[in-house]
């Protein structure tokens, strides 16, 4: 317990408050992608389409798909876990769930241009989620943590990783009957220049901190 509270200290509270608004701002966007319907980042579509496969909750199949990831982590990858690897595992499907049923309720986007819209909205609060998260630098989710272990041991760039990891997921939703769609595409190829404007025009100066800064 008081290595936990060490721990939190160190972390500080402002770090703390970026890593819970960004998962709660990611499960929004991650929702609107949902309610949109032309495809989420492969992770998500992977673990919608699993779900949706086995009749599982999409919430608490997140949880149980992430053990697969996590086993990797706990060997390979223990200087990424922290705080922020248990409030990503545990919580963003259920906040991705709970803001699609929410999101449902309205009706969903009939023509292509309301999905646009809301696929472009969504985009933009998924961002900015995940530049809160990761700049919150408190620990990867167990998926991300995949292909930052990869660039560790095979010495190989991390986009190349991430390519490996995100072309597996889009397999298990092919498999499975998921969507894969523009949303997709555009998730694993165009969200890095929007992440690092929130970076450096929003979460580095709100939580006062950069990935890898020495504490």
């Amino acid at each position: 317990m008081d290595a936990l509270k060490r721990y939190l200290a160190r972390v500080g509270t402002r770090r703390l408050i970026g890593l819970v608004l960004g998962n709660l701002i990611l499960g929004i966007g991650c929702g609107a992608f949902k309610w949109a319907a032309v495809g989420n980042d492969p992770f998500s579509a992977s673990s919608m389409a699993l779900a949706a496969f086995l009749h599982i909750p999409y919430g608490y199949f997140n949880v149980l798909y992430n053990v697969l990831f996590f086993t990797f982590q706990i060997f390979w990858g223990r200087k990424y876990i922290g705080i922020g690897t248990i409030i990503n595992w545990f919580c963003l499907g259920f906040t991705i769930q709970g803001a699609f049923d929410l999101m449902s309720k309205l009706g969903m986007p009939d023509t292509w241009p309301k999905k646009i819209l809301v696929m472009a909205i969504g985009i933009l609060v998924i961002c900015l989620g995940l530049s809160l998260y990761q700049t919150s630098d408190t620990g990867l989710a167990p998926f991300d943590s995949i292909s930052v272990m990869m660039h560790d041991y095979w010495r190989i760039p991390y986009f190349w990783c991430r390519i490996i990891t995100d072309s597996f997921c889009a397999l298990v939703t092919f498999l499975t009957g998921g969507l894969l769609g523009v949303g997709t595409l555009v998730c694993a190829f165009g969200l890095g220049p929007i992440i690092q404007f929130f970076n450096t025009h929003v979460s580095e100066k709100a939580l006062r901190h950069k990935i890898g800064q020495t504490e």
